[in-house]
């Protein structure tokens, strides 16, 4: 009895130790159906799927792999919430490694609103400012910058944005900060 509860104590020590085991993945995360890798086919069936292939706006350029092909390195789609963007990696057989979600918070409250929606859906985040969900090492003060991350930020007039990457010494800003623009530039509809 005295070596199971020997054995109980050093497992639990091992977990405590290793971080809470309800931790978020964000490479397991999606956001309103689509993830990280998806590829371009399986992003459009999904925006067929959701009604939303009327809506998205394909930003195409020359592929650098390939010379009579076109790549598609940015999706935006404007959704009744906000402006949905998704980053694709480069070359034709380009996969999803950023989903940025810029929602209109406009309304008297909705950013508190959007946030404790936020939360409620991911948990307690590994970081506060701003707030991050990530595979953070153990005793490591924030996410790691090549580590897959879900992030919850403020944007400019009242949006609220939510970004998963994969994680990268770039990041996602340039797609955040066009997102949240395309929300604060276009009226509610």
């Amino acid at each position: 009895m005295h070596r199971l509860k020997s054995w109980g104590l050093a497992l639990g020590i091992i977990l405590a130790a290793s971080g809470p085991v309800w931790a978020l993945n964000p490479a397991s995360v999606d956001i309103l159906g689509f993830r990280l890798g998806m590829s371009l086919a399986e992003v459009r069936a999904g925006l067929a799927a959701q009604g939303l292939a009327g809506r998205a706006h394909e930003q195409g350029m020359a592929c650098p792999d390939a010379t009579d092909t076109r790549c598609v390195p940015v999706i935006r789609i404007r959704t009744k919430d906000g402006v949905l963007t998704l980053r694709m990696t480069s070359g034709t057989t380009g996969a999803v490694d950023a989903i940025v979600y810029a929602l209109d918070g406009r309304g008297a409250g909705e950013p508190a609103m959007i946030s404790a929606a936020v939360t409620e859906r991911f948990g307690r985040p590994d970081s506060l400012h701003p707030m991050a969900w990530c595979r953070q090492p153990m005793g490591a003060p924030s996410c790691p910058p090549d580590g897959p991350r879900l992030t919850f930020a403020p944007g400019p007039d009242r949006t609220s944005v939510l970004t998963l990457s994969r994680g990268s010494a770039g990041g996602p800003s340039d797609a955040s900060a066009a997102a949240a623009s395309d929300v604060a530039g276009n009226s509610r509809k």
